[in-house]
């Protein structure tokens, strides 16, 4: 029993510290209000708004169906879903009820990677053989340096990206049950531990499907810390089980892909038709993002953050000429991974990790170019060898040496606080939508969406002029969905024209929204208003007509 005791001690301790200092760092953020996406997924989303907790209505959450009433969507995040159909029942559309839920996520995420660590501090491989004391101070600072920097804010405090922090917490906690089921030597304990990683697998692909990538990452932890690599045999041997078992992944994707979007050199060529850059111009970019996010998680000023950054599209190696360095600088980065594998095992999954975990969303799917919650869950080892390299500082330094000691514990104390000042300053722009939008604009002046959302929050409060400047202005700037973009800034202004009994050129506007973006359904909707005020019957019904076509059991169109 005193044991017992001693072992509950020594884990609340960490988990009352760290419940500390991410609440300071987000008890400003309780109150941030929707954006963008929340929008869509969470306030006009009417199948998360439940009015009972009846399975058939928490069944029907997890399907979105693009936020029309009685129309029934695809199976589309449904854990994640769920969560939100939660937080709708017992608070409505009061954010404060969702940021707490992603606050807490994000606590629970964190105090499984302090665990997780621990396990692998302790592994028979693992290469490291401190004492208990010792592996707490180092999973707990490594924890720290995680989950504080304001990088983690896109995943915590902008709601909807709930997705990003609830899939790391599963995958994460699916690491820890199969690393428990490696050190037991108990079969019983072992077995329920790899069901119990399996059931975390399931849970993080239902939340987010860049969690796909899990058993690249087990298989690379099974390396790292339950491999004996001593002999050339041995490491041959693995290398070949690993090959094998990444094209046996790789398969998988595809034919994944192939049943949830159908053929993958169909759907490739559909989603670049509507991107401004392809498929060769997204891979040669994205070294260069990576390295922009390893920059943002190095120096993390407040004011380097925004949910829309502007990057140049690489065309070529040398254009823009960073391009090719990134690549090389990626390249040798890699390979240092690789070269530690055996000594330094820490140090090669802290790489190797972040690598592997961007290849789903930073890479060759069509996705948008940039945005800093890609980060979450590739990072959540990137701070270990920091944390050891202090640790083993601290054991150099002789006990005599008080002053020089303690000066390097101060040094790490400031150095989270100063983290954590960062993300408390990020947080308050957040809690502002119009400061938020301007500095997203100042950041990226030549993109269309902070003008979009500046005019919308402008139009929402009335001042009808500046937010048809700003709708036209964004008409001439880059976007990673132009015609969508177009299509919206044309509808936004016809919108304002018909508040202003101005419907003729309020019926132009739809009418370059829909030539731009045919499929744009909302201005075919606003259009059929403004012809029906004006009494041309026919040709409402006449596009009345085509959105049934899209949707035929829409209650609107109908």
């Amino acid at each position: 029993m005193p044991r017992y005791i001693a072992q509950s001690n020594r884990n609340a301790l960490p988990s009352i510290l760290l419940f500390g200092l991410l609440f300071i760092c987000y008890a400003n953020s309780l109150q941030a209000p929707w954006y963008f996406d929340d929008l869509l997924r969470i306030v006009n989303n009417p199948a998360i708004q439940i009015k009972s907790l009846a399975p058939a209505e928490l069944l029907q959450s997890m399907y979105y169906s693009g936020g029309l009433a009685g129309v029934s969507g695809g199976l589309h995040r449904p854990v994640a879903m769920v969560s939100f159909a939660l937080n709708w029942y017992f608070s409505g559309n009061d954010v404060a009820g969702y940021h707490a839920a992603n606050f807490l996520i994000h606590f629970l995420t964190a105090m499984m990677l302090y665990k997780t660590l621990l396990r692998l501090l302790a592994a028979r491989h693992g290469s490291y053989r401190g004492d208990a004391t010792q592996s707490q101070c180092i999973a707990l600072t490594a924890t720290g340096l995680w989950a504080v920097p304001p990088i983690q804010t896109q995943a915590v405090t902008y709601i909807v990206q709930r997705s990003t922090s609830l899939a790391a917490f599963f995958f994460v906690a699916a690491i820890w049950f199969y690393a428990a089921a490696r050190q037991s030597e108990d079969r019983r304990w072992a077995a329920g531990a790899f069901a119990g990683c399996g059931v975390c697998y399931l849970l993080a692909l239902g939340t987010k499907l860049n969690t796909v990538l899990l058993p690249a990452s087990l298989l690379l932890i099974e390396i790292l810390f339950f491999q004996d690599l001593s002999t050339p045999k041995r490491r041959r041997r693995i290398l070949a089980l690993g090959a094998g078992l990444a094209a046996l992944l790789v398969v998988g994707c595809i034919g994944f892909l192939w049943v949830w979007k159908g053929n993958p050199i169909d759907y490739f060529h559909r989603a670049y038709q509507g991107r401004p850059f392809s498929l060769p111009e997204r891979l040669l970019t994205q070294p260069r993002i990576l390295w922009f996010y390893l920059s943002q998680i190095a120096l993390p000023l407040p004011g380097r953050f925004s949910l829309v950054h502007e990057v140049a599209v690489s065309t070529s190696l040398l254009h823009p000429w960073t391009t090719l360095p990134a690549l090389a600088a990626t390249g040798a980065v890699l390979s240092i991974g690789v070269l530690c594998i055996r000594r330094h095992p820490f140090t090669a999954l802290a790489i190797l990790f972040f690598f592997v975990n961007h290849l789903i969303e930073s890479t060759a799917i069509p996705l948008e170019m940039v945005f800093e919650h890609r980060n979450y869950l590739p990072s959540l080892f990137l701070f270990v060898p920091v944390a050891m390299a202090l640790q083993y500082g601290l054991k150099a330094i002789p006990s005599q040496r008080r002053l020089l000691r303690g000066s390097m514990m101060a040094g790490v104390i400031v150095l989270i606080a100063a983290l954590g000042w960062a993300t408390h300053s990020r947080n308050s722009v957040w809690n502002d939508k119009k400061r938020f939008w301007e500095g997203a604009l100042v950041k990226a002046p030549h993109t269309a969406r902070p003008y979009l959302q500046l005019a919308a929050y402008h139009e929402a409060h009335g001042n009808w002029p500046l937010a048809l400047k700003l709708y036209h202005h964004s008409l001439k700037l880059y976007d990673p969905a132009p015609k969508r973009a177009r299509a919206l800034a044309h509808t936004n202004m016809g919108t304002i024209l018909n508040k202003m009994r101005q419907t003729e050129p309020a019926s132009d506007h739809f009418r370059q929204a829909l030539a731009i973006y045919p499929e744009h359904e909302i201005a075919r909707y606003n259009l059929i208003f403004t012809l029906l005020s004006r009494g041309d019957y026919q040709n409402a019904m006449a596009h009345a007509e085509i959105l049934l076509a899209y949707n035929p059991r829409h209650p609107y169109y109908l």
